[in-house]
């Protein structure tokens, strides 16, 4: 499953959209780290097997979910617009809507799938969100801050969910269906 070649990184689903980078180096321990922007990664020596990796992140989940929520609530308050002037804040919404005015209707139509209503919200700890049922998506306001490339990423991602509301095996397949590199999209997401 884990690569065991040098600076390689694999990921790994931990608990609902939370990943963890697992990279393979020489080294004593596996340590964990939740980096500014709520990446998860994890150093592992080379000899550590699969199986004792995930049992690792999973007997630390309850812990990686609370700290990187704190992370990312720190992070949104010095990131998301509180640091921002009122006009700066209001400029880079409405660049930011100007975007997703172009994306959203692109994929709507490729993905042939139709969402009754998105909007820009600031969020504490996700990009994005989709009501499956009233087919509406949020966008994170810090989507603002990030290039093209990862806010299509999300885009997708969320229109995906109108297809297929959980993260299983069929919601990946449409993602790489319709985005092919979404999983290097989605782990420079945080860089």
């Amino acid at each position: 499953m884990f690569s065991d070649h040098h600076d390689t990184t694999d990921v790994v689903l931990l608990t609902g959209d939370i990943t963890v980078q697992v990279m393979r180096k020489n080294v004593r321990n596996m340590n964990l780290r939740i980096r500014r922007d709520g990446t998860v990664c994890a150093s592992v020596p080379f000899i550590v097997t699969d199986q004792a990796i995930i049992r690792f992140l999973e007997d630390r989940t309850e812990w990686i979910v609370a700290h990187r929520a704190q992370v990312l609530k720190r992070a949104e308050t010095s990131f998301s617009g509180s640091e921002l002037t009122q006009s700066e804040e209001k400029a880079m919404r409405a660049q930011l809507h100007k975007r997703l005015t172009r994306l959203v209707p692109l994929w709507e139509q490729r993905m042939n799938v139709h969402c009754t209503k998105w909007q820009i919200r600031k969020m504490q700890t996700r990009w994005g969100s989709c009501s499956v049922q009233s087919g509406r998506i949020r966008f994170a306001f810090a989507l603002a801050f990030v290039p093209d490339e990862h806010l299509e990423y999300v885009v997708v991602h969320e229109l995906c969910h109108l297809i297929e509301p959980s993260h299983d095996e069929r919601f990946k397949a449409l993602m790489t269906m319709y985005l092919p590199d979404w999983k290097r999209r989605r782990a420079t997401l945080h860089h």
